[in-house]
């Protein structure tokens, strides 16, 4: 019995170890200004389907519109979350197609971007 025990306990260490590394993403933070005229609700819009064009490169990407509930009105951000760098990797390469720098010039009209950070991110 104590061998079975031990025998399950050295298979599913593998398994462990790989679901830690899953708690693990890449976050990438765009600080932005919405211009004159334009509103959260057509930024929103546009990043939904930003985030389906992007999603064909993988289904496990997120995005994340924020705006300031106390301070300077009209600032926004973004969080897209991926689940690790060869998929940021591969959007901004999508992104440099015909169909990718439509969206840039999409984000363009709605937003002035001042500043963007990437991040390791690690779930605790």
């Amino acid at each position: 019995m104590q061998r079975l025990l031990l025998a399950i306990v050295f298979l599913a260490a593998p398994a462990l170890c790989l679901a830690d590394a899953g708690d693990t993403r890449v976050v990438e933070v765009w600080q932005c200004t919405i211009k004159e005229g334009k509103t959260a609700d057509e930024v929103a819009a546009h990043n939904a389907k930003w985030l389906a064009f992007v999603r064909q490169t993988n289904a496990d990407i997120n995005s994340y519109g924020m705006e300031r509930v106390v301070g300077e009105s009209g600032s926004f951000m973004f969080a897209d979350i991926y689940p690790d760098l060869q998929t940021w990797g591969a959007v901004k390469s999508a992104l440099d197609s015909e169909a990718g720098e439509a969206f840039d010039q999409g984000f363009g009209e709605l937003l002035d971007c001042n500043s963007n950070q990437l991040y390791k991110s690690t779930q605790h």
